[in-house]
Parts: structure tokens; C-alpha cells; sequence
């Protein structure tokens, strides 16, 4: 569990306080003892957890322990759920799950806080980010909390069930089309284009040709978040020049439906910057912050993308002008977070992570402010010789 560092304020969001230990082993006592208790954690097939007035696990059930490779549940005595199962927003909570600033937008944490405040069941929708085998892992839960008096003790069970698939599924086919729109918006300009003017026939033909392979790659994208979900999709780093790899990057991008009126810059680079990197899920993870950078923008804008030779390594930066309000931003990784100011942006962030992450074994963050808009960037590792 963090503590929070001098000046820093012990929450930002739910109550910081947590059980004496030996009023969490009495209660977690009560809990065995219990008929109800004990028919509720061996009847329901998804995960449930009983938890105290300050969010603390007491008992949980089996499908809770096999999930987190348990044999038994002494080690989530006294954890919260975010704690438990290694939520990436652990790092920003000063007292743990529940405390950070992204703690506002949890739907476990405000379910848990509303029945509290109502004593009456409350429903929500938890995306969670969560950290498994040093590896980032996106699922999704619907939340309903139900208060439960025992004895003395008023206790809450909170029943999360995985509806993961589902949103995939979901999310997966509204990108898909989302982004197919986007390249058939492209390819339909060009032949416009192609139309209208009889010279330059072999530039416009040449953007037709790059389109339409665009189309095959936003099938084969999809091929590839399936295998890295599942943890088999396999790396092929090879040595890169910077200054060829984003002009490539960026004659891609020509025609693209998201350009409408905006300007795409890079900085110029010396030839001999280069890198070792898995070529085709690089130019995706910097696809995709392109383009929401992109649609992030007003007529007008110019989004730019950098690249320098850190000590730590490569790193990447694109920057746009636009603003991410912070209870935007505190969402702007889980997988099926989107808003209809960004369609498609919540899968295009967490594919940046997924593949940045878990298999270019970077890390991908951004920074957002008012006066200096918004930069996301990808930081590589300096060796990334070795597959991921």
C-alpha cells in the first residue's frame, strides 16, 4: 500500500481510512461462520467479494482465488479490490485503491460508495486497467454492490461479473468500421482527384495503391490486438533509420479522412538516427496517436510528431493543440473508454499501451495541459534487439 509523501493530501477522491488488523481478522471470522455469507462466495460463478465499511476485503470466492493464482484468500485479507488485482492507477493513489484522482471515474469505487451512502444495492461499470505479470491487462466489469447485515456489521458484497468479450467485441467492430470509414473517406478523395485532373496521374494512382492497403491492414490490425490479448503475438525487431520511417509514416497518412484541414509536421532528422524496433507495431502505435491527435483537433491546427535519442532510449512524441480535460484523461488507456468528441479513441489509446508496453517493452504515457496542449509520446527501450 503507498503512503502518502509530506504535502500530499491523503486522498483525492473516497475515504482513506483503513480497519485495525484486528477488526478485519473478527470480522473475516464472521464471515466463515456465515450460512449466507458462505452460500453466496460457492454459488455464483463470477467474481465476488465481501468487503468492510472502508472497502477492505474480507472473504472472497473461489473464482476470485483461481483468477489471482491463489490457493487461499489470507493474502486479500485487508486489501482493497484495486490492490488486489494490481490496478495501474495504484501508482497516483497516496492511500491506495480508491484514493487517486482516476478513482473518480471507477465504477466499483462509486457503486461501493453509493450503497454505502443509500444502504441499498447500486450497479456500475468497472474498466480496469491492471498490471498482471509485470504485463498490462484491460478487462471490463458490470459492478452491482449489495449491503448485507451481519449481525452488528453491515457488510458489502460486491459481485463483479467479466462482460471482457462482449465489450470487446463490441468496441472492436464499431473501431473496425470507424477506421475502414476513415481510409474509404481517403481513398475516395484520391479518385476524386484522379477525376477531375488528368496530370499527375502516377501521384494519385501511387495514394489509390497505399489506401488500399490500408484497407488490408485495418484487417490484419485487428488479427493482431486478438493475438496480443492472448499473449502470443510474436515481435520481429530489425534496424530502423527515424527520418525514412516517419516520412513512410506520414505518406500513409496522406488523404487520410482525419487530415480535413489539418497539417501534419516533422522535425527534420539527422540520416544516421536510428533505432532497432518491430517496424509494423510501431507505425501502429504512432498511427494511432496520429490520428486521435488528429481528431483531437480543430480546422486549422498542426500536429507534430518528434523523435530524439534519449539516454533511456528512442523516444517518440506527438503533440497537438487540443486539451484533455482531466476526467477525460484519467480514462484515456482502458480499452473501452471512448467519448463522442473521440469515437474510437478509447481502443486506439489502449492498443498504444498494449503493444507499446507489452510487446515493444516501452512505455506510453501523455501529458495534457490548457496553455500547452496535448503530447503523447512512446519511450522505447535501448536494446530491443530481442523479441518481445
Amino acid at each position: 500500500m503507498n503512503e502518502p509523501q509530506a504535502g500530499q493530501p491523503a486522498t483525492y477522491f473516497a475515504p482513506p481510512e483503513r480497519s485495525e488488523p484486528a477488526e478485519l481478522a473478527r470480522l473475516a471470522e464472521t464471515c466463515v461462520n456465515n450460512a449466507i455469507i458462505e452460500v453466496v462466495l460457492e454459488s455464483l460463478d463470477s467474481h465476488v467479494l465481501v468487503l468492510d465499511a472502508r472497502r477492505q476485503i474480507l472473504a472472497a470466492n473461489p473464482v476470485v482465488l483461481k483468477d489471482l493464482e491463489l490457493l487461499e484468500g489470507e493474502p486479500l485479507l485487508g486489501a482493497r479490490p484495486g490492490e488486489a488485482f494490481g490496478c495501474v492507477n495504484l501508482a497516483e493513489a497516496p492511500s491506495g485503491c480508491g484514493t487517486s484522482e482516476a478513482c473518480r471515474n471507477c465504477g466499483l469505487v462509486l457503486a461501493v460508495l453509493a450503497s454505502q451512502a443509500t444502504h441499498a444495492p447500486a450497479e456500475g461499470e468497472c474498466l480496469l486497467s491492471m498490471r498482471r505479470h509485470q504485463e498490462l491487462e484491460g478487462r471490463e466489469y458490470h459492478v452491482r454492490v449489495t449491503p448485507i447485515r451481519i449481525e452488528e456489521d453491515l457488510l458489502q458484497v460486491a459481485v463483479l461479473r467479466d462482460v471482457s468479450d462482449t465489450k470487446r467485441r463490441e468496441v472492436l467492430e464499431s473501431t473496425f468500421l470507424h477506421d475502414l470509414n476513415n481510409v474509404l473517406q481517403g481513398l475516395n478523395n484520391w479518385t476524386e482527384v484522379l477525376q477531375a485532373s488528368p496530370g499527375g496521374l502516377s501521384r494519385v494512382a501511387q495514394q489509390i495503391v497505399t489506401l488500399s492497403s490500408w484497407i488490408t491492414q485495418e484487417v490484419a490490425l485487428h488479427r493482431v490486438i486478438v493475438q496480443a490479448e492472448q499473449g502470443n503475438l510474436v515481435t520481429h525487431p530489425e534496424p530502423l533509420k527515424a527520418n525514412p520511417f516517419l516520412e513512410g509514416l506520414l505518406l500513409a497518412l496522406e488523404g487520410h479522412g482525419a487530415l480535413n484541414g489539418k497539417a501534419l509536421a516533422v522535425d527534420p532528422l539527422p540520416p544516421e538516427d536510428g533505432f532497432i524496433c518491430d517496424p509494423a507495431l510501431l507505425r501502429r502505435v504512432l498511427t494511432n496517436m496520429l490520428v486521435n491527435a488528429l481528431e483531437a483537433s480543430t480546422v486549422g491546427a498542426t500536429v507534430r510528431i518528434t523523435f530524439s535519442q534519449e539516454k533511456a532510449g528512442p523516444r517518440f512524441q506527438v503533440h497537438n493543440p487540443g486539451w484533455i480535460v482531466p476526467e477525460v484523461g484519467n480514462s484515456i488507456f482502458h480499452r473501452s473508454f471512448s467519448t463522442k468528441a473521440a469515437k474510437g479513441r478509447g481502443l486506439g489509446t489502449y492498443i498504444m499501451k498494449l503493444l507499446g508496453e507489452n510487446y515493444l517493452r516501452g512505455a506510453v504515457n501523455f501529458r495534457s495541459s490548457e496553455g500547452e496542449g496535448t503530447c503523447f509520446w512512446i519511450q522505447l527501450p535501448r536494446d530491443a534487439s530481442e523479441p518481445g
